[in-house]
């Protein structure tokens, strides 16, 4: 780890890391992102048979969990992450965001400041469908979510648009997290139409499905398209501040966040912000249990000061 943030990359069907390689040669190679980004890559098993008995191809939900714990071990140290997918982990990404809100872990999203789907099936994709439903002999978990109207991706992308896209407060089970979506004007794979889907910030890139990807200098649109999306991540607000911003009053020189306006803090904490040889610090109040949970999570401190409504551990 060289910086505070990170591009996290996820792959698609019958794909690997590697499909990465020459954007993420572009990524670190620019002076302007390579001091703020470190490049990280998702991988996951995609293979297009399995003729071992004792190995399984794990579906979304699996793949989604083990995206979980990628983000919560390998990427904890970062303040900042975009994650940005192509074709069908753009999927894996929405399946991992959905089940993080269903489990009441959404202030553990806090974090994960953008997220950028490349030629995401958001509607599936209908190429070669008759075959791929008829080949009794070749049953794909994953392939099986990426033909139209799949329930589990349709409840997942309801879950994401409602607590995630459209989320207008940060909590247990919901993160506001800004979606970039794009798809690939030659792309008969997944088409614009499933790839936009009912996203409301979409685009267009040039290349089918493979080449969208193969950026080769850095005046390739895809990937002035992904670094004007990491730059934006970077000086946007953080969820956590906004809440805060949105509740803070001062009272007798104290910063107080409150609920309600009444009873006794929960917790009592004190921060110190420090300006070249200067340091000011100050103490809030905080009246709310998500609140005391979101910033015990995001700060990596412990109170200084509880009251007699119990300890905040």
């Amino acid at each position: 780890m060289s910086n505070e943030s990170a591009v996290v990359l996820v792959h698609g069907l019958f794909s690997s890391p590697s499909t990465w390689d020459p954007l993420a040669l572009l990524l670190t190679q620019d002076t302007e992102l390579s001091t703020k980004y470190d490049v990280v890559r998702f991988s996951y098993q995609s293979p297009q048979w399995n003729w071992r008995p004792s190995k399984r191809v794990p579906d979304f939900n699996t793949i989604a969990d083990s995206l979980a714990t990628f983000v919560e071990v390998e990427c904890s140290a970062y303040r900042r992450l975009v994650l940005v997918s192509h074709s069908q982990g753009g999927l894996v990404i929405q399946r991992f965001l959905a089940r993080m809100v269903g489990q009441g872990r959404g202030l553990e999203l806090v974090n994960i400041r953008r997220i950028v789907l490349l030629a995401c099936p958001n509607s599936g994709s209908e190429l070669l469908l008759l075959l791929r439903r008829f080949a009794k002999f070749w049953n794909h978990p994953q392939e099986r979510d990426l033909r139209p109207l799949s329930v589990a991706v349709v409840e997942a992308q309801r879950s994401v648009l409602k607590n995630v896209v459209f989320a207008d407060s940060i909590g247990t089970d919901r993160c506001p997290i800004p979606f970039a979506v794009y798809a690939g004007e030659s792309d008969n794979v997944v088409t614009p139409a499933s790839a936009n889907s009912v996203f409301p910030d979409v685009g267009t890139l040039p290349g089918d499905h493979g080449s969208i990807l193969r950026a080769d200098s850095t005046t390739h649109r895809t990937f002035t398209t992904i670094k004007a999306n990491l730059l934006l991540a970077l000086h946007a607000p953080s969820p956590e501040s906004s809440r805060y911003a949105n509740r803070m009053h001062l009272t007798g020189g104290r910063t107080g966040l409150i609920h309600g306006g009444l009873g006794t803090p929960l917790m009592k904490v004190t921060t110190t912000t420090t300006e070249g040889r200067v340091s000011l610090s100050q103490e809030i109040e905080i009246f709310d249990r998500e609140a005391a949970d979101l910033w015990i999570h995001t700060s990596k401190t412990f109170p200084v000061t509880t009251t007699e409504q119990g300890d905040v551990e």
